[in-house]
């Protein structure tokens, strides 16, 4: 997906589109009336209830002796790589969607 950013858009809010992933509903309160802005919004709501799906799955899985604490090893650790690339892709002004969930969309981009 590729998509042009607005460059004065983008320096006014950089800080609201790298912390969506952390809280997606900084964007949403800050830039709501931005395409930008509720794309990210998006993207950290969809990163966010996939981290809830894994912390569930931690807890049913984890109780598998080896294979379930490899399974959830794995699991955490290609969240927490998602969530350090696209922060870096939001720095590089780079417009990203997460691989396979990505797709999702949640936040209507009118």
């Amino acid at each position: 997906m590729k998509r042009m950013i607005d460059e004065k858009d983008y320096e006014k809010y950089k800080y609201s589109y790298l912390f969506s992933y952390l809280c997606f509903l900084i964007p949403l309160v800050f830039v709501s009336n931005s395409k930008l802005g509720k794309y990210y919004a998006n993207q950290g709501l969809v990163l966010f209830l996939f981290n809830l799906l894994v912390i569930s799955l931690n807890k049913v899985i984890g109780l598998i002796p080896v294979f379930g604490l490899l399974v959830v090893i794995i699991f955490k650790f290609s969240v927490y790589i998602v969530l350090i690339y696209a922060m870096y892709c939001v720095c590089i002004r780079k417009v990203w969607r997460i691989p396979i969930i990505g797709r999702v969309n949640i936040i209507k981009n009118n």
